[in-house]
This record gives structure tokens, C-alpha cells and sequence, in this order.
């Protein structure tokens, strides 16, 4: 039996939620008709209808969604239920809903439902109120089998009280309910729309808006690029809409809106407005007149009535109908448009909706999130139509998340890529998507988005996302196509600016225009749904490809025109690094890291053209101090170390390799750190004093770090110190002061000494201006602070800095701080404080992917742990560290060995020797992945 809940106080009712002839939450002047999902306007129903039960959650799943898995069912009640509960409670009001892990129901008395104000009219046998009180059928327009049933129960007691109500009342009734009642064959408007056979996923918030912009509007055009799924909302939307003569539509504020016809009206073969003219015909079924029928008949026929036109794929027309529309319109007051096109009408009174993707599931959802995903939801429906015994599991749901984040949520997409289920794996789909560099005119990912069959001939446009983007391609000017060539070299996306800076930086004729043709070229290009556009942190406006459009423009641009953009994009670049402010804005730099990737990449293809690896070599030197803040990826790092590589200037290319050395350290390849190093310095023999000196603290950082010999190092900051001085370089000098004072406090321990050479680094950073390098120095005086014993004092240094990291979102420096913290918490014994740092301290190094970042909490949690009594964490924790640090930035020291041994003592204090030995084996044995999981508690 189930077990009782905790009882309620009795509330007056603070909600009515209206189910009769529409669906409407209201509490005083608040009326809610839009709602976040239908799943939550079903199960607010379903609980308002039947007040006094509880409600088993797996009798809701069921109900809600019929078929689906129990645990995928349960995780979906759970967040249906929060948005409710969010809309229903918010802070300082009462509760509405109880619930607990095994059922639902309502707190008697807040939750008022006009149904039961019906039946209990009916049960004291006021006839003449309860007809009054039935404004039309249950929840109409939800066609669940429970809401079937109790549509048809209530339509009977509504049926039987106006039969027996007085003569008065019932002529009165209101028409609606006269037609209502005989729910059999309700009175409907004569609907022509495509019947799918498919399941329809994650439309409802896209639609929700769609809807009451259609209803307040008469002209609506929902624009998005071929394959983003504007056909199927708009039949979804109309399809919701067809409502029986005089019902009151969700969401009209009261006022009526009824289509007499909804047809829809596939305008793919139409070329002139003679031809709309006749394909509306066709649709409603006008016979009068055969073809060419003519606007006037047309207008002539269909006046007085109120009808919803989805016209589909009207692009192509843009310069031929627009002005048909507009005649339509102004002769026809009951007439709705809901237009698909590819392209903005352009028309005064038009109502623009971009469609948006499907929503994606983060890179690293797990299985039970992703199973929620409308995207992942969508694939499997449709791989399963392709191979039965596909399903979403442990083994494959990471791939599949990956390869819908590579399609970025575009239905078509998803479709054709699920439908080659049959032949590949997501993990070969996501290798063949993937993009890479590859011979010109070569199309690996549209091939691969293809089908053929009965549905590829239906309609040859969505056959495939190479026809898909070609009909939109051949209704471009040969300008557009140049430009949307040009844009394939931004990875990132890029703001209007960069646009016009690429497109009139070129040698290749491809622009001769100046910035005004750049400007209205991009202009052509988002009014074609060839881009998209998004609103970046600062407010700014930035313009992406899809990935497929990607691909097809660059596979149309030859040899020369791409090895000229990707030149351009370089000079672009450069100037953006040389104009950074002082400070820069770490997230203006992120935004832009995918396109300095790219351009590294790009340097490595164009490595035999003049200048292009010199350029790139220019390129890193100018982004030196971002480089610090920002991780470039291992991909990236690869294309850097190539392009310094392939650097034909000897003195360029020895400041490239010094620059890379720290770099590659960071990353955790400590032998290749060292070996570029030392080849900078080599290399800067006879060079500048700056060079030279800005090679030699390079150097004295990675063996400093590699190898901790503090004889061996300082020579080498001595040197560089003395050739910064002649140089002037004050940015050299606060650099070399620091890493002596590292060398001072963990060499040879003299705290005081480095804490005031520590000090004398930061004002010099604090008089060049860089806030990041402010963080670099206020970090070292607290390690300093730590190391020295001084706790307290290092907390307090640290909140100063951690302040200021959130403000300028400077996360690698963030978690160097919550390291830190850590550490000096463990030192005052608080260990459960210290584990909550360390885990922060490891969260922000994996955000930043910043390999060097992540080993320090990854070494110093293991003691926390083993002090809260989790000693088999801590045991394989510990080995993992060792072998990461070891593999990746060098030896252990003394120190580092004594460190080890600590942890060793206190889980043996916990647990028996063998069972220590095979812990300490599976540590080592650990990936990283599994040992970040473990330390986070996972």
C-alpha cells in the first residue's frame, strides 16, 4: 500500500485553472495561456480533475508519455513537475502541489478547477447554471486518450442539462455549447493539411510562439535555412489551430478567432503569382474557374470567411508575389498567412519568426539527460525506423551527443544521419562530420547526409543537405556566394566588422565593393537563412554557418580563392590581437579561439606561401599574454608548433619556439616544453636584448618547473634580468622578478625574500595596467603566504583575488586561487571546506581545459579526503596524481614524495595492506576522465 502523505493545511483556493473550451491558469489579474509545456498543462489536469487522489508518478508517466522508458518517464516528470511548481509557488506563496518519491496531489483547497464547479451545479440540480458553466469541450486541442474519455463523460452531462434546462436558458445557451455538446461529430472547419507519419520533437516553445504571433498578426513568416524543420512547425501550429466555429483560441485574450478552412499550400513548383493564385485554388478546393482562376475570383470567393493559409517554400517568389499577399490581405479581413520561406517577404505588415534548432544536450550530458533531449529524441525515433534494434544506451549515447552537436540541432540533419544507422556507427558518422582539412570540391559530410528511396524522390530538395543548400545557393547573386565562400575561414563566428575587414582585405577580385557591398552582402546572406546571427555577452551581434552550409560553400571555392581568405582572415586577426586593450576581455578572446585555431590551421595548409607561417609566428607573439589566460587546444598547439616549424625567418622563429615553451609545459608535455625552449634560446644567440632575454626566461621557467634545481635556474634569470634592464622591458622584468621569488621561496626557502620580490613584480604590473598580471602576482604572494605558514593571511589575500578572477572571468586564475585555498584550509584541519576548494579548483581548471591547473587539486585532495574517511578515493586519487604529474611536467621532489607518503599513512590507519596495494594499482591505471569523476564525487 502506498504510504500516506504528510497532511496539508486547507487553503482557500489562490489558482482556477478553466478547462472547459480552452485551457487557462488565472490567480486575481494573472491569466496564463501559454504554457511551458503541454506535459505540464496535462498534469496539472489530470491532478486538478481528481483533487483528492494520489497520484502514483509511474500512473503519470504512463499518461503523460505513453511507451516511454520508466527511468526516462520518471527524470521527465521531475522536471515537468519544477517548471510547474516555479510558475505555481513562486518565492513567499504557498504550495500548491505535495509530492513525494512515489506520488503526486494537490494541497486541498489551492487549487480551484471550473469542471467540478460544473458537476456540483449539476449534482444540486441547477440546470440552468451548470449550462452556464460548460463554455465548450475539456482541453480542447489535447487529444490524449484519458482526456478522450473525459471529454466525452463531461459533453454527456452538458448534453443532458441542456435538454432539461428551461426553454429560456436553453435557447440562450451560447452557440458554442449547442455545437459542443453533441461531441460525436463536433461542427470543424475543413482542414487540408499534410498527415506525418513521424513523431514531432521539440517544438513546443518554438510553437507556443508561433502561435500567438499568428493569432495576433496576419501575416507571419517563419524563416530558417533549408533543413531547420519551418514546414513541419507551421502544419504543427496550423493543425493546433483548427478549432470548431465560435470556440474562444488559447492565448487570443479573450477575443474569438475561428478559421471556417486551414489548408496548407506547397508553393516548390511555383515561379510567378499566376501560379500561387492557382495553388490556393487547389488547396481549398476552389474548382470554379479551372486554373488561372485570377486574383479577383479568387478574393471574390473566398470573401466573408475566415481562413488560415500555410503557404510553404516561398523564396523562390521574393520579387514575383509579395505583392499578391499584400492584395490578399487588404481584400480578405478574415484572411491568416503563416508563410516558410528561406527568405524575409520584405512586406509591410510582415511578422518575422526565426526558427531556432532543436535544443542541443550539453558535450558531456550523461545518459539519463540526453535521453531527455528533444535532438537525441528525434534521432532515435528515427534510427529506429531505420534499424529496429537501435536503442540510446551507455555504449553509444556519448557519441550520439557529439554527433548532434556537429549537426547543431538542424532536423534534416539529424533525419538523414539517423537514417544510416544501418551502415554506420555515430562514432564513424561523427569522424566523417567532423571537419577537416581535405581536397577542394570534396564533400564527405553532405555525401554522408543523404537518402534515397520513396522519400528522397518525393521531394528532391530534402533528398539530401547538398540539394537542401543548393536550391537556397542558386537564389544567390555572385556576390553573396563570394562572400558566403569568404566566410567559411571564421570558425568562431565573427561580428559585422570582421566581415567587412576580410571581405575588402583580398587580392582574389572576389569583393570590389568596399564595406557598404560587404555590409548589404551580409545583409543578403541573413535574409537567405544562409546565416544566423546571435547576441554575444557584450551585446553585441555575432553571424555563424551551420556546419553543412559550411562545407558546400567551401567546396565551391577554388585553391587560390580559399588560400586569399584564409590570408585575409590572418591580417584580421593580427590586427584584432595588436588592438586588445591592455586588460583584454577574456571572453572577447574566447569568443574568438575557435578563428585563431582555425587561422593556425589554415597557416600549416598555406606553410609553402609567402609569409603565411612568419604571419602566424607574428600572430602568437602579439595573443603572448592571452595565451597564459586562454588554453589553446592540443589540435591548436599541434598547428602552432608546425607553423613556428615551418617559420623561415631564423630570429622569428627562435621567439616562436621561446614563446611555445611555457606553452607546451602547461599542456603537460613537459619534454617537448623543454626542447622548444632550448631551441629559442639557440636560436636567439646574437638577437636582440629583449629576444634574448625573453628566451632565457622561457628556459628558466620550464626547467624550473620540470626539474626544481634552483642552481641550475638562477643563472639563467640573472642573464635575462640584466638584458631586460638594457631593453626597457618592464613586462620582462615584473616576469623575471616573480620566477626568482619562486625560486627563493620553494628552493631555497627564504619566505621573506620572496615574498618582498613577489611584491615588487605586482606593483610593476600594477603600473603596466594588465589586471590578469595582477591576478599572477597577487596569487604569488599568497602561496607565498601559504608556504610560509601564515593560513589565515593567505584566505584573505585569496578572497581579494577571487573577486576580481569572477569579475573578469578569468577562470585559470580562479582555480589557481581555489587551489591554494585548499590547501591552506587543509592546513587549518578544515578538511570538508578544503575538498569543497579543491573540487571548485578542479571544476574551473577542466572549464578552461588547463592540464597544468588540473594537477594541483588532483594532488593535494587525496589528503582531505583520507582525513574524512574516504580512504579508497584518496589511495587511487593519490597514485593518479603521480603518474599524471610524472608523465606530464616532470620528476617528484622530496617534497612531493613526503606528500605521498602522508596519504599513504592515513589510509593505512583505515585499511589493510593488500587492500591498500590493489587501490594504489588501480589509480595508476586510472584515465582521466575516471579520476576527475572519482575527485569530484562522482
Amino acid at each position: 500500500m502506498m504510504p500516506a502523505m504528510d497532511a496539508a493545511p486547507t487553503l482557500v483556493s489562490t489558482w482556477q485553472l478553466r478547462l472547459l473550451g480552452g485551457v487557462q491558469l488565472s490567480r486575481g489579474p494573472q491569466h496564463i495561456t501559454r504554457w511551458p509545456s503541454r506535459a505540464g498543462a496535462l498534469l496539472l489536469a489530470r491532478l486538478a480533475l481528481w483533487p483528492d487522489r494520489q497520484h502514483a508518478r509511474e500512473e503519470l508517466v504512463e499518461l503523460l508519455w505513453p511507451g516511454v522508458a520508466l527511468d526516462v518517464g520518471r527524470n521527465r516528470l521531475r522536471q515537468t513537475l519544477s517548471t510547474l511548481r516555479a510558475l505555481l509557488e513562486p518565492p513567499g506563496q504557498p504550495a500548491v502541489i505535495v509530492a513525494d518519491r512515489l506520488a503526486l496531489r494537490l494541497v486541498p483547497g489551492a487549487l480551484g478547477c471550473d469542471v467540478h464547479g460544473f458537476e456540483q451545479q449539476l449534482r444540486l440540480g441547477r440546470l440552468a447554471e451548470a449550462a452556464r458553466c460548460y463554455r465548450g469541450e475539456l482541453m480542447p486541442g489535447y487529444y490524449d486518450e484519458w482526456v478522450d474519455q473525459e471529454r466525452l463523460r463531461l459533453a454527456s452531462l452538458a448534453e443532458h442539462a441542456l435538454a432539461a434546462a428551461p426553454p429560456p436558458v436553453a435557447a440562450a445557451a451560447v452557440a458554442v455549447t449547442v455545437a459542443v455538446v453533441n461531441m460525436v461529430q463536433p461542427p470543424s472547419p475543413r482542414v487540408a493539411l499534410p498527415a506525418y507519419l513521424t513523431r514531432y520533437f521539440g517544438g513546443e516553445p518554438q510553437a507556443a510562439r508561433l502561435r500567438g504571433r499568428l493569432l495576433a498578426c496576419r501575416l507571419v513568416t517563419l524563416a530558417g535555412p533549408g533543413g531547420s524543420g519551418k514546414t513541419r512547425l507551421a502544419v504543427e501550429v496550423a493543425q493546433a489551430l483548427c478549432q470548431p466555429p465560435g470556440w474562444p483560441a488559447d492565448g487570443a485574450a479573450g477575443r474569438s478567432v475561428v478559421f471556417e478552412d486551414v489548408a496548407f499550400v506547397p508553393l516548390v513548383g511555383c515561379a510567378s503569382a499566376a501560379q500561387v493564385v492557382d495553388a490556393i485554388a487547389a488547396a481549398l478546393h476552389l474548382s470554379a474557374g479551372g486554373p488561372g482562376l485570377g486574383a479577383e475570383r479568387l478574393t471574390s470567393a473566398l470573401g466573408g470567411r475566415r481562413i488560415l493559409l500555410v503557404l510553404d517554400n516561398f523564396e523562390q517568389l521574393i520579387g514575383q508575389a509579395e505583392a499578391l499577399l499584400a492584395d490578399l490581405l487588404a481584400a480578405l479581413p478574415g484572411l491568416h498567412l503563416l508563410v516558410t520561406s528561406r527568405r524575409v517577404l520584405g512586406v509591410d505588415g510582415e511578422q518575422v519568426v526565426v526558427i531556432e534548432p532543436l535544443p542541443l544536450p550539453d558535450a558531456d550530458a550523461g545518459l539519463a539527460a540526453a535521453a531527455c533531449n528533444p535532438a537525441v529524441g528525434l534521432f532515435v525515433d528515427r534510427a529506429r525506423a531505420a534499424r529496429g534494434d537501435f536503442h540510446l544506451g551507455a555504449r553509444n549515447h556519448q557519441d550520439i551527443v557529439a554527433l548532434l552537436r556537429v549537426l547543431e540541432g538542424m532536423p534534416l540533419a539529424i533525419e538523414l544521419a539517423a537514417a544510416r544507422v544501418r551502415a554506420y556507427s555515430a562514432a564513424e558518422m561523427l569522424q566523417l562530420l567532423r571537419p577537416a582539412p581535405g581536397p577542394a570540391g570534396a564533400t564527405p559530410g553532405l555525401d554522408l547526409l543523404a537518402r534515397g528511396g520513396p522519400r528522397g524522390g518525393f521531394d528532391a530538395r530534402h533528398a539530401s543537405m547538398l540539394a537542401t543548400i543548393e536550391w537556397s545557393w542558386n537564389l544567390l547573386g555572385d556576390g553573396p556566394r563570394a562572400l558566403l565562400g569568404g566566410l567559411t575561414v571564421f570558425r568562431g563566428g565573427c561580428d559585422a566588422a570582421a566581415v567587412r575587414a576580410v571581405a575588402a582585405g583580398g587580392s582574389s577580385g572576389d569583393d570590389d565593393g568596399g564595406d557598404s557591398a560587404a555590409h548589404l552582402r551580409l545583409d543578403e546572406l541573413l535574409a537567405h537563412s544562409l546565416l544566423h546571427g546571435r547576441s554575444a555577452a557584450d551585446g553585441s551581434q555575432r553571424f555563424f554557418l551551420y556546419e553543412p552550409i559550411r562545407e558546400f560553400a567551401a567546396a565551391r571555392l577554388s585553391q587560390e580563392a580559399a588560400a586569399d581568405w584564409r590570408a585575409r582572415h590572418r591580417t584580421w586577426l593580427l590586427a584584432w590581437a595588436a588592438a586588445l586593450p591592455v586588460t583584454p576581455d577574456l571572453r572577447a578572446v574566447r569568443a574568438e579561439m575557435p578563428n585563431i585555431e582555425a587561422a593556425l590551421a589554415g597557416a600549416v595548409v598555406d606553410a609553402e606561401a609567402d609569409g603565411a607561417a612568419g604571419q602566424t609566428v607574428h600572430l602568437l607573439l602579439q595573443l603572448r599574454r592571452v595565451l597564459e589566460d586562454v588554453e589553446l587546444t592540443a589540435q591548436a598547439m599541434a598547428s602552432a608548433e608546425a607553423a613556428v616549424a615551418a617559420c623561415k625567418d631564423p630570429l622569428l622563429k627562435s621567439r616562436g619556439q621561446s614563446l611555445l615553451g611555457p606553452l607546451l609545459l602547461m599542456a603537460g608535455r613537459g619534454d617537448a616544453a623543454l626542447a622548444s625552449a632550448e631551441a629559442g634560446l639557440a636560436g636567439a644567440a646574437g638577437g636582440e636584448p629583449a629576444v634574448r632575454g625573453r628566451a632565457l626566461h622561457a628556459l628558466a621557467r620550464v626547467r624550473w618547473r620540470r626539474q626544481r634545481d634552483a642552481a641550475g635556474v638562477l643563472p639563467l634569470i640573472d642573464e635575462a634580468d640584466t638584458l631586460a634592464v638594457v631593453a626597457a622591458d618592464r613586462e620582462l622584468q615584473a616576469g623575471l622578478l616573480a620566477l626568482r621569488a619562486s625560486v627563493v621561496n620553494s628552493g631555497v626557502g627564504e619566505h621573506a625574500a620572496a615574498y618582498a620580490l613577489h611584491a615588487r613584480a605586482l606593483a610593476l604590473w600594477r603600473q603596466l595596467g594588465n589586471r590578469h598580471a595582477v591576478h599572477s602576482g597577487l596569487y604569488n604572494l599568497a602561496v607565498t603566504e601559504q608556504q610560509a605558514g601564515r593560513h589565515q593571511a593567505t584566505l584573505d589575500l585569496l578572497d581579494q583575488l577571487r573577486g576580481s578572477a569572477r569579475e573578469l572571468h578569468d577562470w585559470r586564475r580562479l582555480s589557481q586561487a581555489d587551489n591554494v585555498a585548499g590547501n591552506a584550509l587543509s592546513e587549518l584541519r578544515r578538511w570538508p571546506e578544503a575538498v569543497l576548494a579543491l573540487r571548485d579548483a578542479l571544476r574551473q581548471a577542466w572549464r578552461s581545459m588547463a592540464p597544468y591547473e588540473m594537477a594541483y587539486p588532483l594532488w593535494n585532495l587525496p589528503r582531505a579526503l583520507a582525513h574524512l574517511r574516504q580512504p579508497e578515493a584518496a589511495l587511487k586519487l593519490a597514485a593518479f596524481a603521480a603518474v599524471y604529474w610524472q608523465a606530464g611536467f616532470g620528476s617528484l621532489s622530496a617534497a612531493d614524495h613526503h606528500d605521498l607518503r602522508r596519504v599513504r599513512r592515513l589510509v593505512a590507519c583505515q585499511l589493510e595492506a593488500r587492500r591498500c596495494q590493489a587501490l594504489w594499482a588501480e589509480g595508476e591505471a586510472l584515465d582521466l576522465a575516471s579520476a576527475l569523476a572519482l575527485a569530484l564525487g562522482g
